[in-house]
């Protein structure tokens, strides 16, 4: 699944929605950690969702623990969009 389309203007949506999804799961995230996020997305081109993936576990997460917590949050998020596309079509 690609995720970044420059005329889209998605990316940004994606990435404060996925961010506020982990802290309503109980994940601490900081608007520091959201903000190392964002540069992150910002120096590379995002191709695969498995990119955005990397950059967010990078940043985001801080304790082992969360790690199971996040990889759920991350297929629930992406299970959702894709979801909400094919109903649009």
């Amino acid at each position: 699944m690609t995720i970044h389309n420059p005329s889209s203007g998605n990316l940004l949506q994606h990435t404060l929605a996925f961010g506020f999804l982990l802290r309503e799961m109980g994940i601490a995230v900081s608007p520091g950690q959201m903000l190392d996020f964002v540069g992150a997305l910002d120096e590379r081109v995002l191709l695969r969702r498995e990119d955005f993936r990397a950059a967010a576990r990078c940043t985001l997460i801080v304790r082992h623990e969360d790690l199971p917590l996040f990889d759920a949050a991350f297929e629930f998020y992406w299970r959702a969009q894709a979801k909400a596309i094919w109903r649009t079509r």
